[in-house]
């Protein structure tokens, strides 16, 4: 063999181990990257399990009232472990208002993104609101010709296409 291509070899085979353990060796400074400190991690970290923790006893409690609705639950368990889950869930909520009400910032996103005062989603927020009173307004009615359901602000029916209402 020749001294070139031992020398070639040695060095894709270098390449190669660096190229694979390359995760390995920057994943120490992946959390530092984001000028992030390891406090503030952990906080982050704290009040997602909070969070997660709240979701998950508030399905319990729903499930355990569904199920004692539907006589699955003996009637003299059933208060001993809604307490138990209700404790749990105030014990939950206490932990939260201690880490603050603006944790917002520590979940990615930051307060003033959805803040009124931002007012780049002043915009979103009125087509929202616009929509949710038209739902509101809008009530059922029927076409006099062939029966079809409608909205009261549909002026045609949508089945056969006759006027249902004027604009007047």
């Amino acid at each position: 063999m020749d001294i070139t291509s031992v020398l070639l070899i040695l060095t894709v085979a270098l390449l190669a181990t660096a190229f694979i353990f390359r995760p390995f060796i920057s994943r120490k400074n992946w959390k530092t990257s984001k000028n992030e400190n390891p406090e503030h991690v952990n906080k982050d970290h704290d009040y997602s399990s909070l969070l997660a923790e709240k979701e998950r006893i508030l399905s319990a409690i729903e499930e355990l009232d569904f199920d004692n609705k539907l006589n699955k639950v003996p009637e003299d368990l059933y208060p001993i472990q809604r307490a138990e889950f209700m404790n749990r869930a105030a014990e939950v909520l206490k932990a939260l208002d201690e880490m603050g009400v603006g944790r917002d910032e520590t979940v990615g996103m930051t307060a003033s993104k959805y803040s009124p005062d931002n007012g780049e989603y002043d915009e979103v927020e009125a087509l929202i609101a616009k929509r949710r009173g038209e739902v509101k307004v809008k009530g059922k009615s029927f076409c006099p010709h062939c029966g079809q359901p409608a909205q009261a602000s549909d002026r045609f029916c949508p089945k056969c296409g006759k006027l249902v209402r004027s604009s007047a």
